[in-house]
């Protein structure tokens, strides 16, 4: 069964989530399999994650290993390697918190570690970027949020396999 706009699909079309609800009853756990930034589509999210047992799996898109506990501890002296490298007490937190997320896919710890655009785009120091190219410009939004905190951008190129590059 899949959601599609707050309803569920089990292969024949869309019913909305409280008829799916009605026939699995409490025993029924909903697996995300997308991401977004849009807040409308995060709200429909925590809203479904109010009513449902929820979970974020990640899961490698082309291959890959599975980030399960297993790997985690095989890597550990790698990771304790990178994480001592983080400048401070905020970044090692975010990084605790994604290790907790992948291995939980937990909407409350994906949460916790999100970030403000402005403080992305700030700890990125945004303002001395000249130069930029986005290599997977669908739309050309990263783009366009880039040169609102880039007062400085002097050149961009955006790239996207389905169109043709620009150029600016």
């Amino acid at each position: 069964m899949a959601l599609c706009g707050g309803r569920a699909s089990a292969g024949g079309g869309c019913f909305p989530l409280g008829e799916a609800r009605a026939t699995y009853g409490d025993c029924m756990i909903v697996l995300l399999a997308f991401g977004s930034r849009r807040p409308d589509v995060l709200d429909n999210i925590r809203r479904v994650a109010a009513q449902c047992e929820l979970y974020i799996p990640d899961v490698p898109v082309s291959g890959g290993a599975l980030f399960t506990a297993e790997l985690v501890q095989a890597h550990r002296a790698d990771m304790e390697r990178a994480r001592v490298l983080l400048a401070d007490e905020t970044s090692r937190g975010v990084f605790d918190g994604i290790v907790r997320a992948r291995l939980g896919g937990r909407l409350e710890d994906i949460e916790a570690t999100a970030t403000g655009r402005a403080e992305v785009w700030r700890l990125l120091r945004a303002e001395s970027i000249r130069t930029a190219m986005d290599c997977g410009a669908y739309t050309g939004d990263s783009l366009r949020e880039l040169i609102r905190y880039a007062p400085g951008l002097e050149t961009a190129v955006c790239w996207s396999r389905t169109c043709v590059p620009s150029v600016s």
